[in-house]
Order: structure tokens, then sequence, then C-alpha cells
């Protein structure tokens, strides 16, 4: 089983208040087209599972669209898709997804000393213990009779009527996860988050200069490396456990806005040094959950910015490129593929439909007995070279991968004309979400400097994770 880690999910970045129009939604729908269609299972953290609005939508659409296919589909067919996996969970030291859903929900926020976990999707419910003890007692008395809850519960009905959706798509997500293969315990990360961190507290001027050069201007990657040391500094004798997790740098933005609430004349300028920590760090904090998440690749794509700040790509690509640092050669490789997300430009013979019809082909494609032969064949060729790919710096992509990219394009614009074309290399894939229409494009290359600049949010990906480690 390949699986793919996809950041897009991170519920943190997109946060839950945002409108059902926002991008990022469609961002992690048309991102998870494009990695199913290459014959990848999705990796998601027990977290995202149950806490990533983005996750949420995207697991009702891939399975209500599962659900209309297979009422059509014949036998054969309809065995085939029962054993796709589209995603996969994986649980960190609880027995079942249930009783991980239970356990977020029971770990209850504290505003004085600011612990808990901090509710995202169930944004609504984040301060409400007596909302929150009560739906996880639900979940962990259905978990342990092995059955149906008997429902949306009567507390959302009458006082949030808009979780009521959510709970029915985790119900219907533990019926999934049940099934072989989809249910696992993640993986104890080689690298942690604080191996990270003290990496980049650990680089001289010389070394920053290297990680940071065509990424980000040497001054920023010197304050964020001071920034650290300091925090690092300051939680010296228990490290791991406060930078495990990466609320610090949250509530370092949190303290400084409240401030400015009161006064007017607070540092701009510092707060927006505090937001690339936090960008810095988030994408740190995904690595260590990609490679806990047993994936062979990690797709690391930012959230849509309205604002298009050049300064918080230029960080996200310094963080990749720390994430890349190898015992052996500091210097960095480029990315085996890359991918942008953007508004939808005209693209002839490919219409735009609405991404639930994308999932929808997806699943009809699985249950066709002519195409899908070809389709699986090219999948299994295309992974063999990736994962048998030179690891050593520069080698790019081989002759070989590049054939096997082009006719897997060709596979897939024969199988799906009505949803995939490719173009010079590219995978594009386009589809509508809240009237708005986007396009997800993937190439066998780094993207280019100007398709950075005009894209909502670009990716990289992560591959050989497991060959991804820190001195």
């Amino acid at each position: 089983m390949n699986m793919v880690f996809h950041e897009s999910f991170d519920s943190t970045r997109a946060t839950a208040e945002n409108q059902a129009d926002h991008p990022n939604l469609a961002q992690a729908q048309a991102e998870a087209v494009i990695s199913l269609l290459l014959g990848r299972t999705i990796s998601v953290s027990q977290t995202y599972a149950f806490d990533s609005r983005s996750f949420l939508v995207l697991a009702e659409a891939v399975l209500g669209t599962y659900d209309e296919a297979r009422r059509e589909a014949s036998a054969s067919a309809a065995e085939r898709m029962r054993a796709q996996r589209p995603f996969a969970l994986h649980r960190f030291r609880q027995p079942s997804y249930l009783a991980a859903c239970a356990s977020m929900l029971a770990n209850l926020r504290d505003k004085a000393e600011g612990e808990g976990l901090r509710l995202s999707a169930w944004q609504p419910i984040d301060y409400d213990d007596s909302a929150r003890t009560e739906l996880a007692r639900v979940l962990r008395t259905a978990d342990a009779g092995g059955g149906p809850t008997g429902g949306v519960p009567s507390l959302l009905t009458r006082h949030y009527p808009g979780l009521a959706e959510h709970w029915e798509t985790v119900i219907r997500l533990d019926e999934y996860f049940t099934g072989p293969q989809r249910d696992a315990e993640a993986e104890l990360p080689e690298v942690s988050l604080v191996d990270y961190l003290s990496r980049l507290a650990g680089l001289d001027d010389a070394g920053l200069g290297v990680l940071a050069r065509g990424r980000c201007p040497v001054d920023t990657a010197i304050d964020l490396r001071d920034r650290v040391k300091a925090q690092l500094a300051r939680h010296r004798n228990d490290a791991k456990k406060a930078f495990n997790s990466r609320a610090w740098a949250h509530d370092a933005i949190t303290e400084l806005t409240a401030a400015r609430g009161t006064d007017a004349g607070a540092d701009a300028d510092e707060l927006l040094r505090r937001e690339l920590v936090r960008e810095l760090v988030d994408t740190l904090y995904n690595a260590v959950l990609a490679y806990s998440g047993r994936a062979q690749w990690g797709y690391m794509s930012s959230v849509p910015r309205s604002d298009g700040r050049d300064e918080l790509k230029e960080v996200n690509a310094f963080a990749l490129a720390l994430v890349r640092l190898r015992r052996d050669d500091e210097a960095q490789s480029e990315p085996t593929m890359s991918g942008a997300f953007s508004a939808a430009e005209t693209l002839p013979n490919l219409p735009v439909r609405p991404l639930r019809q994308v999932f929808a082909a997806y699943w009809e494609l699985v249950a066709d007995d002519d195409r899908w032969p070809a389709w699986e064949a090219s999948c299994e060729r295309l992974d063999h070279l990736l994962h048998n790919r030179p690891a050593s710096r520069g080698t790019g992509a081989t002759s070989a991968l590049r054939d096997a990219w082009a006719a897997h394009l060709d596979t897939l614009a024969g199988a799906l004309p009505h949803v995939v074309r490719a173009d010079r290399g590219e995978f594009l894939v386009a589809g509508r979400h809240e009237g708005h229409e986007y396009q997800q494009t993937h190439q066998l290359a780094a993207l280019s400097a100007r398709s950075m600049d005009d894209s909502l949010a670009a990716g990289e990906y992560l591959d050989g994770l497991r060959r991804t480690v820190v001195d």
C-alpha cells in the first residue's frame, strides 16, 4: 500500500471558522483527487481524521460517491471497490478510531492555563465542557458495543445543529476504518519536532546561508534560528515536552494580537516575525506526522493565503529544506514532484465539474472492468520507478521515470477524458466548489517561481521520508 500524507488537512492552519467556500476545502479535495488517480492511499492522523474540517468534508464526498457508485456496480466491480483504500487511519496510543475521537473530546480546554486540545472542526464546543464530556461518553459507549450510536445525539440537534453532519461523517468513518488495512498504529517518528528545531538552532550563519539560498532572505533565516534558540534555552530542562507540541508558536501570536487590542501601537513587524515562526513550526510538525503515518511521501502544501505574502512562502520553502537535510549531505535535492492549486483558467476540452462528480468518476474508473487493468498497471510501474529512484543529490527524474509519468498521464487522459487533462507533462484536474472554480496541477519537477507566485497554494513532495534524518 503506497501512502501519501496531505498537509492540507491540517486542522490548525485551516481554521474551522472560515466560510464554506474557503479555498482550503476545495484544495484538500483537489489534492486528494490527484493522489487517488495516482493509485495512492491517503494517510490520516487521528487528529485530522476527527478534527479537520477539510478531511471530514473530503471523507463525506469520497464515501458518499462510493455508496452511489456501488449501487450501480456489478458484483465483481463492487468487490473491487470494497477493496479500495482511499485513506487509512493512523492512531496514536488509542485502540480504535472512536476511542481516539473520545479522547480528544475529553482533553478539555483550560483558558487560564492554555492547556487541553483546541478543537477546530468542532470549534463551537471548544469550551463547552459538558458537551465535550457527553459526546465522548456516547462515542465510548458505541465503541464498547461495536454498534451505531443511535443517530445524531440530541445535544447536537438542539444546541449545535451545525455539527450534526460532522457527527454523521464520524460514524460513517468508523464503519469504513474497520475494513482491512484501513486502520493501524502510528509509528514513533525517528525525527521529532524538537529534533528539527534543535538542528536549526545549531546552524551557524554560514550553514544558514547555504540552507536559505534561493528560498528565503538570510536575515529571515537568522531571525528564525535565534527565536527558536531562545525558546529552547528557556525550556532546556523539558525541551521535548515543550516543543513536541506546536502550541507555543501559536500562543505567541495569540498573546500579541490580544495585546494589540489595547495597544494600537503594537509592532506589526513583530507580529509578522511570530507568524513566520509559526509557519516554520507548522511545516516541521506536519513532516513529523507524515513519518508517523507511515507515508512514503508527504505532500507538503501551504493553505491558500488571501494576502499572498512572499515571506510566508519563503519560510515554507526554508522549512522543507530543513527537513531534507541529510547526515552526509547538506546540499538540497529537488523535489521529485510538485503541484499548484489555483483559480481555474480556461482549459480547452476539460469542463469544470463539481468536485463531488470528480470523485464519482474515480469510483466509476475503479468499477470499470475494461479501464481498470491498464490504470492499475500504470500506477504500479510509476510507483516502482519512484521507489527505486537514485537517492543521491542532483539525479532528478530518470528517463524511465519521465516515460512512465508521460504514459500514466496518457492512460488517465484516455480513461477519464472528461475529468483529466495532460498537457506538456502536467497533470491537471479542475473542479467547482461552492460556486468557485479551481484547478490542481502536478508535474515531475520543481515548480517555477512564476507558478508559485500565481498559485493560491504550492506543494512539494517529501519523498524517501525514512532517509530524512538529522544529527
